[in-house]
């Protein structure tokens, strides 16, 4: 829709589907983070979510995140981990 005044409005929902499939998406994904890096599931459920939004630095204590060999593994992948 466009206003006489130009103004759009907001992109439209994608629909409950499209957010089921991103569920069932994001449990594939954490499945897969379980196995790769040993995570806990909630653990594994935040890097879904990390990757899923393409956030690139997580700063953190867990060490799950920390753990050197899974930082590597992260960094590879593009998402810095920043220990405080």
């Amino acid at each position: 829709f466009q206003a006489e005044d130009g103004i759009r409005d907001v992109e439209r929902s994608r629909g409950l589907g499209d957010v089921y499939k991103r569920q069932v998406n994001g449990c594939r994904q954490a499945l897969e983070n379980i196995k790769t890096y040993n995570f806990r599931p909630h653990d594994a459920f935040h890097l879904a979510m990390i990757e899923d939004n393409q956030i690139s630095a997580i700063v953190t204590k867990d060490s799950d995140f920390t753990k050197q060999s899974n930082k590597e593994k992260l960094e590879e992948k593009g998402i810095e981990i920043i220990n405080f």
